[in-house]
């Protein structure tokens, strides 16, 4: 008999879980694409590229949706069976309710191992295509982009960034040295072997009397305070971002913000178990059966604590100096804690 139920529960949540997959796809590429339509025509982008664009998303999308989408399919599966009376008959035939939802728990920890593997594996191998719409000339463009040079603890900041995969440009670049002061200038580029600044370059300092200058310069050696000992392609790994880094690489990084990355990935394979922890025990055990969307809405919206508390974890652990395996731990006990709460007190 539990065979059989598991075989047919199984069976419609397979089936409504692509379904459901493929509408958000679909309708949040559509909603997507619209934005970006006067960007598509002013590029004269062709459909081929931004459909390659769009399936590049797909991993990062899923990863996203991945806990929202395991309860939803599991509601409307379990929601005609809660109709009928189904699982009443069940339980008058020995079979009880923690025995017919087990297929959904199973299904659940299967979804988010998947959503672990799209998130350390695939979606970071696909970021350098999504950060630009037209991959037909590869240059990535990125808005901003910031180092700290460990030597002599000089910060720089580059407005814009463009990236070719042969070289590096950086407009409006500023410089901040550790002893103070600035610099600014239109244009850092690699040439000859060195990084050169292009005109207009603006410095201002101060003297040990305390006098601030300002001045214009046609020419700024990048050495010393300013130096950039990187070669370009040293310099794209300094710069990249930690969301492009798959799981190996951010273990062998080892800092503290690279290994709270790599735990907030891997604590994604108990958020779709968190979020029915607490779906279904509010959505099987309602007490007016003849309201059956809003008590799916609830048991929905309720589902959702799981997800802002391990989002909550996830940043902490970022600008904590508390280890993140403390921290991600701490909040996957959070999370789990009232859906365990209500699992047991209604005997699911």
């Amino acid at each position: 008999m539990t065979y059989i139920v598991d075989r047919y529960l199984l069976r419609r949540y397979i089936i409504t879980t692509c379904a459901l997959a493929l509408l958000a796809a679909l309708f949040i590429s559509g909603f997507d694409l619209l934005l970006r339509l006067n960007k598509i025509h002013r590029l004269d982008i062709s459909s081929y590229e931004v459909l390659y664009f769009y399936c590049a998303r797909l991993p990062y999308l899923f990863t996203t949706i991945m806990p929202m989408l395991t309860v939803l399919s599991a509601l409307l599966c379990i929601a005609p069976e809660i109709k009928n009376n189904s699982l009443i008959s069940l339980s008058t035939a020995a079979v009880s309710m923690r025995k017919s939802l087990r297929v959904f728990f199973v299904a659940a920890l299967v979804l988010g191992g998947l959503s672990v593997f799209l998130a350390d594996q695939v979606a970071p191998r696909f970021l350098a295509i999504t950060s630009n719409l037209v991959p037909h000339n590869q240059v990535q463009q990125e808005s901003a982009v910031t180092w700290i040079e460990d030597s002599c603890n000089t910060v720089w900041y580059g407005h814009h960034l463009q990236d070719n995969g042969t070289s590096l440009t950086f407009q409006l670049v500023t410089i901040i040295p550790e002893e103070g002061g600035m610099v600014h200038a239109r244009l850092m580029e690699y040439h000859n072997n060195n990084w050169v600044l292009r005109p207009p370059i603006y410095r201002w300092h101060s003297d040990d009397a305390g006098h601030h200058y300002h001045e214009t310069l046609d020419h700024l050696p990048l050495t010393g305070t300013y130096i950039v000992p990187f070669s370009v392609a040293q310099l794209r790994d300094k710069i990249t971002s930690r969301q492009a880094l798959t799981g190996d690489e951010l273990w062998s990084n080892g800092s503290h913000l690279h290994m709270s990355l790599l735990l907030s990935r891997w604590s994604r394979f108990f958020l779709p178990l968190a979020a029915l922890f607490i779906a279904l025990p509010l959505f099987v055990r309602f007490k007016n059966r003849d309201r059956i969307v809003s008590a799916g809405g609830i048991a929905f919206l309720a589902s959702l604590t799981p997800i802002g508390i391990l989002s909550i974890a996830s940043t902490q652990a970022d600008i904590s100096s508390t280890p993140p395996a403390l921290i991600l731990g701490s909040g996957l006990i959070l999370a789990f804690l009232p859906g365990c709460i209500l699992f047991f007190r209604w005997h699911l």
